[in-house]
């Protein structure tokens, strides 16, 4: 390694971690990293890598040294599981513990992991009695100072979750925060991937339509997430199967979704769409997301042309 190469990965490390702090940009903490690999391989990449972790450990350690002493290792692992989850993944997808498979079957091995280590965090996470008290007195604090500014601006009953006690709000929150976790994982995993790849080709004026090539046989992946889903809906057996269920499917959707727009995109430069026409195209389709009710239509449809063209190969036109 060259000089140029310690202070490049001495760069994206701390870009990565500045990042990872500012809270607003946590989702691209990973693309100086991507970028990083890209442009010097995976050496290079990997000691920035190992750099970000042991500054993470060591903010993660101050942030929790003050904290009580039955909680602190509990705090702990909250406050690292998630930085070591991501740069794991980011490992493993860019194939640094062998060529396992293609990046996004090394972001959905990943993710699989990640799911099987979450679910044995939170066993052991519920199990504490005194982060649980600890837990829910914080999130206790935080809603009370929100209810009471909502209701000092307006009248309350205009918000009705507002009207909720503690448990039940924390309930709602924590069901949500569960049935999209792998979900905003994987995103973060795959997005800082394909971000970094159109960067570094618009840096190298190459130009080209970065696709996602998902094997026919996911749509049997996405049927089983909906049953799993509509299990959980109706049933609520239990919550391991919502969990699962629920980001399985996000994920797939995801993917047909950029798959979708992939070949949308295809299908308007192939006809010679004029580029102006394009730009209304995808200006009104962004408008039409923001819309109550159309915005779940454009949701649900971009997905179903990606999942079309297992019998209508759009590529061919």
């Amino acid at each position: 390694m060259s000089r140029r190469d310690y202070i490049g990965a001495l760069i994206a490390a701390c870009v990565s971690v500045f990042a990872y702090q500012t809270g607003f940009f946590f989702f691209l903490f990973l693309v100086p990293l991507q970028l990083l690999l890209l442009r010097s391989g995976q050496k290079v990449a990997g000691i920035a890598a190992i750099g970000v972790l042991v500054a993470l450990v060591y903010l993660g350690i101050r942030h929790t040294a003050l904290g009580d002493s039955d909680v602190r290792s509990s705090l702990l692992m909250v406050e690292l599981i998630i930085p070591i989850l991501l740069l794991s993944g980011f490992l493993l997808e860019n194939g640094f513990f062998g060529n396992l498979g293609g990046v996004l079957l090394n972001a959905l091995l990943a993710t699989a992991i990640t799911a099987l280590v979450s679910i044995a965090v939170l066993h052991v996470l519920l199990n504490n009695e005194a982060f649980v008290s600890y837990y829910k007195a914080q999130f206790a604090d935080m809603f009370n100072i929100l209810k009471s500014t909502i209701n000092a601006s307006s009248d309350i009953n205009v918000v009705p979750m507002m009207n909720m006690d503690v448990d039940t709000m924390l309930s709602h929150v924590s069901s949500v925060f569960f049935k999209g976790f792998l979900f905003a994982y994987f995103c973060i995993l795959f997005a800082s991937y394909v971000f970094a790849l159109s960067v570094d080709r618009l840096t190298r004026h190459e130009a080209g339509i970065i696709t996602v090539l998902i094997p026919d046989y996911f749509v049997w992946v996405l049927i089983a997430a909906l049953s799993l889903v509509l299990v959980d809906a109706r049933f609520q057996p239990n919550p391991v199967l919502g969990y699962v269920g629920w980001n399985v499917f996000l994920i797939v959707m995801f993917l047909y979704g950029l798959r979708g727009m992939g070949r949308i995109r295809q299908v308007l430069e192939v006809r010679k769409v004029h580029p102006v026409v394009r730009f209304f195209i995808g200006f009104a389709t962004v408008i039409l997301l923001m819309h109550p009710r159309y915005g779940r239509v454009v949701l649900v449809g971009i997905p179903l042309v990606g999942i079309s063209e297992i019998w209508f190969k759009y590529k061919r036109t």
